[in-house]
């Protein structure tokens, strides 16, 4: 698991269930996990640590701050805009964010263990 404990994810999801349940198997795997219902909180937490998140776990649509407006404010922070992120959303929308070497998008419903697959991978990059 290398240093999988020295890792915190930022899991924004506003689905209860689903932020639960990502919550869970996360720390089943040893990581440190913190969780907001919506971009602003999470962005809010961001803006407290001296210590930035490893890996952020996003939804696109959730209620006061959405994903695409959290990657946009993200995008403008030089402190935070090189935490690798995971897209997740229902969404077959064309807006959904294009993947990058520090940002993967993945359909929801997820596969549980290709999700836990690729927090692994970006976390080695965070």
């Amino acid at each position: 698991m290398n240093d999988v404990a020295t890792k915190t994810v930022l899991v924004v999801e506003d689905d209860t269930d689903i932020r639960n349940l990502l919550q869970t198997a996360l720390e089943i795997e040893g990581y440190k996990v913190i969780t907001a219902p919506n971009g602003k909180e999470a962005w809010d937490w961001l803006q407290l640590q001296e210590n930035k998140a490893s890996v952020i776990v996003l939804d696109l649509m959730m209620p006061v701050m959405d994903g695409w407006q959290f990657l946009d404010l993200k995008a403008t922070s030089v402190r935070l805009k090189k935490i690798p992120t995971l897209v997740v959303s229902a969404s077959s929308e064309k807006r959904i964010p294009p993947a990058s070497h520090t940002q993967v998008v993945l359909q929801k419903p997820l596969d549980l263990q290709g999700f836990l697959n690729q927090v692994h991978h970006l976390s080695q990059m965070g």
